[in-house]
């Protein structure tokens, strides 16, 4: 699960390419930017009840709890201690 992007040998042009990949499988492609395809991944997460993977899932939460504000305040201890240590 994640978000692709692929680029020109000449890193300062525009990416040719980024995309959605879920379970080994492109999903969505040819998408505007990473900030747009960062949310249609957690669509997709939603719409498809996908589980976060487990080595990403504080990120994950981080991302949706406090970036993207879903889903209320309840944070798991590591993400609670991030975000303290973010807003210090």
């Amino acid at each position: 699960m994640g978000i692709y992007v692929w680029k020109h040998r000449d890193a300062s042009e525009k990416p040719e390419d980024i995309g959605i990949v879920l379970e080994s499988q492109i999903v969505m492609q040819d998408m505007d930017n990473v900030p747009l395809a960062a949310a249609m991944l957690f669509r997709l997460i939603y719409s498809l009840n996908l589980n976060y993977p487990a080595e990403l899932k504080y990120t994950f939460e981080v991302l949706q709890k406090e970036v993207m504000e879903l889903e209320g305040n309840a944070l798991s201890k590591k993400a609670q201690v991030l975000k303290n240590r973010l807003y210090q």
